[in-house]
């Protein structure tokens, strides 16, 4: 019989975060205060874990870099969700975010997910964001695109 204790029997409750100030603009008019404030409120109504947009044109603005400053709030946002017991999940290359789109200034018409010329802004990206995360023991994983179709 499993180990009814185990981590992975239970069930998981959690939110896509949307922040309460400046929306998804709070990666560019970072308050962390309000971040903060925010994750407590998340934790209070029970919730273990939040999604959270890594908004691409901010964190990715060419093809060559990825926006250390950006990270660096990504890092602190970990930081106070761990304070607060929240995992976080980050959403990788997110260009469309509620019926607006977000697409990196370098897109042309060809599609990112799939045009190989593409591929080498992916991985910077991806190994960048896996980077910031190892220090987190908080992270639950990448999920790869906010409504990619």
């Amino acid at each position: 019989m499993p180990n009814s204790n185990s981590p992975l029997h239970h069930h998981r409750f959690g939110v896509n975060y949307t922040p309460s100030k400046t929306w998804y603009f709070c990666f560019n008019d970072w308050i962390a205060g309000d971040i903060a404030r925010d994750l407590a409120v998340i934790a209070r109504l029970g919730a273990d874990h939040i999604r959270v947009m890594v908004v691409w044109p901010w964190f990715q603005p060419n093809p060559r870099f990825v926006s250390p400053v950006h990270l660096d709030r990504l890092d602190t946002l970990m930081t106070l969700a761990a304070a607060e017991g929240l995992d976080v999940m980050p959403c990788v290359y997110t260009g469309c975010l509620s019926g607006y789109r977000f697409e990196p200034p370098f897109l042309q018409d060809e599609d990112f997910y799939t045009a190989p010329a593409w591929a080498g802004a992916q991985s910077l990206l991806l190994a960048a964001l896996s980077e910031r995360m190892r220090a987190h023991p908080n992270f639950l994983g990448f999920d790869i695109g906010n409504e990619i179709n």
